[in-house]
C-alpha cells in the first residue's frame, strides 16, 4: 500500500512543481487515478488521493527529498490505523493529511 501513497504523493507534488495551482494538482491526481481498472479495489483510490492532500503543503515545511519521502510513509500508516474508525471520507481524508503533516512537521523542528 505504501506504493499507492507514493503515487499519489509525488505525481501532486510533480503537477505543482511544473506550475499547476496545488488545489488542481491535486483534483487532477484524484481524477488521474480512479481512471484506471484496478483503483477501486482496497481503497487504493482513496489513499492516492489522500497522500495528494499532503503534497500540497509539504513544500512550505522542508526542501529536502530525503525528508519529504517520510511524509508518505507516515501518512500511509495513520491511514491504515485510522481505516475503521470513522465511515465515509468527508473530513477524513483531510484529517489524515493534516495530522500526518502536523506530526511531519514536529519531527522537523527535534530534528
Amino acid at each position: 500500500m505504501v506504493i499507492f501513497s507514493f503515487i499519489g504523493f509525488f505525481s501532486c507534488l510533480f503537477f505543482i512543481k511544473i506550475g499547476i495551482n496545488p488545489i488542481v494538482a491535486s483534483a487532477l491526481t484524484g481524477f488521474i487515478v480512479s481512471l484506471l481498472p484496478f483503483s477501486n479495489k482496497s481503497n487504493i483510490s482513496t489513499l492516492v488521493y489522500c497522500s495528494s492532500f499532503a503534497a500540497i503543503g509539504v513544500t512550505e515545511l522542508t526542501n529536502s527529498f530525503v525528508l519529504i519521502f517520510l511524509l508518505p510513509i507516515l501518512l500511509m500508516f495513520i491511514y491504515q490505523l485510522t481505516k475503521t474508525v470513522a465511515k465515509g471520507y468527508g473530513g477524513k481524508l483531510g484529517t489524515i493529511a493534516f495530522v500526518s503533516s502536523g506530526i511531519f512537521y514536529l519531527l522537523l523542528r527535534l530534528i
